[in-house]
């Protein structure tokens, strides 16, 4: 009689023999459910069983952190029975799984592992710039102590639309990432500073697109606060390095964007600027305008600038591409396999990170290439 009151508790997902993840949600009264998960371009569907379950499996994946939700009867939900969200601007967010790699085969980088950890806190402050509070939040390395006299580099790392400011962490999963590649010695010890990127009303959320002309207010306003504002605090804050060499800006789409513009228009200020699928079209096609010092004769920083194959911002940015070709401006261009999702981020992460702050990075000159 127990057994038919106390049902135990569905996990889901689960990870198959094969490297496959197992839904299960349980929704007597239903249609209907899916899941939309971000290795699959179509929705994966659920079959109801005579319990109520839904139940379904994905094809084989390789080991990676994903991200998904479900949708029953046509409404998007996280999955109830896992307690681990992507946060989101928006106030949905997406339910993540992490698919490890074979028990034999070396952790991911983004897999926590057994290394001395940093350290992610966060801070708000006024906006004279944005109007009202805002934060964002930093990341020290392991065995940082400000008492100590070292000063350490700093990249500021910019989120894309829709995500919370914290999404590097939550998400992209960076302070975990930074943890292992230190450890291994293939990058310098560095704070990680990942402010609010959503300063226009108009770019609250990614739904619907958003209005003319908040995309590009909204990447000048965040310059503002981001040079006059949060650096100052940082360096107040934290001991780090205050010279040109030891700052570098990032970011991945709409986040992207904002790291060009902040680092092109700012050369003194940044030794290194790293663009992931940036969503250049928020420039309204006005490169010249948004980006003028861009092709000023004073030193540049490093330019790294990537995009996945099956991105559908790609054709954007090769334009962008080829625009700082005709211009002379230095950069390394890379085409890498994968679409508009974090799975393509991480890695692009990981390679720009690895190029930072090396003493024989310190140098203005970089030659073009191309993919």
């Amino acid at each position: 009689m127990l057994s038919k009151v106390f049902r135990p508790a569905i996990r889901s997902p689960e990870v198959g023999g094969d490297g496959s993840l197992i839904f299960q949600v349980e929704a007597p009264a239903a249609r209907q459910v899916r899941v939309e998960l971000d290795a699959l371009a179509a929705p994966l569907p659920l079959d109801r069983a005579a319990d109520g379950i839904w139940r379904g499996s994905s094809p084989a994946l390789p080991p990676d952190l994903y991200c998904y939700r479900l949708v029953i009867d046509g409404v998007s939900v996280l999955d109830p029975a896992n307690p681990w969200i992507k946060p989101s601007s928006t106030g949905l967010g997406e339910s993540m799984v992490l698919l490890p790699g074979r028990p034999d085969a070396a952790a991911l980088p983004w897999q926590q592992g057994d290394v001395p950890r940093g350290l992610v806190a966060r801070h708000s402050y006024r906006s004279a710039a944005i109007g009202g509070d805002r934060e964002f939040y930093v990341y020290t390395p392991p065995g940082y102590d400000r008492r100590s006299g070292r000063a350490y580099p700093v990249l500021y790392l910019l989120h894309g639309l829709g995500d919370a400011a914290g999404a590097w962490f939550s998400v992209g999963r960076a302070d975990v990432m930074l943890d292992a590649l230190i450890h291994d010695g293939r990058c310098r010890p560095m704070l990680v500073v990942c402010p609010s990127g959503h300063c226009d009303p108009g770019m609250a959320s990614d739904l619907p697109p958003p209005s003319a002309g908040a995309a590009l207010r909204n990447i000048e306003l965040l310059g503002a606060s981001l040079l006059d504002e949060v650096l100052p605090v940082v360096e107040r804050s934290y001991s780090v390095d205050a010279d040109r060499r030891g700052r570098a800006v990032g970011g991945l789409s709409m986040g992207g964007a904002q790291a060009l513009f902040v680092g092109l228009n700012a050369p003194h200020r940044f030794s290194h600027v790293g663009a992931f699928s940036p969503a250049t079209f928020m420039f309204e096609g006005d490169f010249e305008a948004c980006l003028r010092q861009a092709t000023s004769p004073a030193a540049m920083p490093r330019l790294l600038v990537s995009c996945g194959r099956d991105d559908f911002l790609i054709d954007d940015v090769r334009g962008f591409v080829d625009w700082l070709a005709a211009r002379g401006v230095a950069h390394t261009w890379q085409v890498v396999d994968g679409a508009h999702a974090w799975r393509v981020w991480r890695r692009n992460f990981i390679d720009f990170v690895c190029t930072l702050f090396n003493k024989d990075h310190h140098d203005d000159s970089l030659c073009n290439s191309g993919a």
